[in-house]
């Protein structure tokens, strides 16, 4: 080999899937929507749609989150050794504000694979704390799905998922669905905890209850 030749090896840039800061005019981070929610910043945008091999847990805070017209999606079941869908966020503290100040994003659980017991990811799951939909300002419509079940004796998972210590408050239209592939009619939002709903805002693909 020629001595005076110099191998150069190009990296590939890594994907930024999100941008974050104090507000939407000043997003000074970027990086994994991961690393994004551990910032625990007052504001997330969005930079491209997003696979979550791991669910995100929301534990304290203040945060807005813009979809910004992207979607957000949980991994399904691999096998019958993890057969389970991921849902993607789960609201166990703080409080949530989801937005799209473009419209068309989305929230979708992880679909469960065949297993003794499986179980699909929800859309979005309020444990503790609070979810807002909609800022008051932004008008972008979304949809939070239920993850799919695995064949046709098994449930499928609700869009959005209220604890008992949750509180949803829905300030704008947006669509919900629940999971499909299994035999019985499941709910597209199940609550448990505190509903400010405006059914008038909310399109449901299954029960709301």
């Amino acid at each position: 080999m020629d001595s005076n030749v110099v191998k150069v090896t190009v990296e590939e840039p890594a994907v930024i899937e999100a941008k974050w800061g104090a507000s939407a005019s000043n997003l000074t981070n970027s990086g994994t929507l991961s690393a994004a929610f551990a910032a625990s910043p007052a504001y997330i945008q969005l930079q491209t749609s997003v696979m979550l091999n791991e669910g995100i847990t929301v534990l304290s805070g203040t945060t807005i989150l813009n979809l910004n017209g992207k979607t957000i999606t949980g991994a399904a079941g691999i096998d019958a050794n993890s057969p389970n869908g991921v849902t993607p966020i789960t609201v166990n503290g703080g409080t949530l504000t989801l937005i799209d100040s473009v419209g068309g994003g989305g929230i979708t659980g992880g679909s469960a694979v065949t297993a003794p017991i499986s179980t699909p990811g929800y859309g979005l799951k309020v444990e503790n704390g609070a979810l807002n939909i909609g800022d008051g300002t932004s008008t972008g419509n979304f949809t939070l799905t239920g993850g799919d079940a695995s064949e046709n004796d098994e449930i499928a998972e609700a869009g959005l998922y209220i604890g008992s210590g949750g509180t949803v408050t829905v300030n704008q239209a947006f669509s919900v669905k629940s999971g499909s592939n299994c035999d019985s009619y499941v709910n597209a939002i199940s609550s448990y905890g505190t509903f400010n709903g405006n059914s008038k805002a909310i399109t449901a693909t299954g029960e709301i209850s």
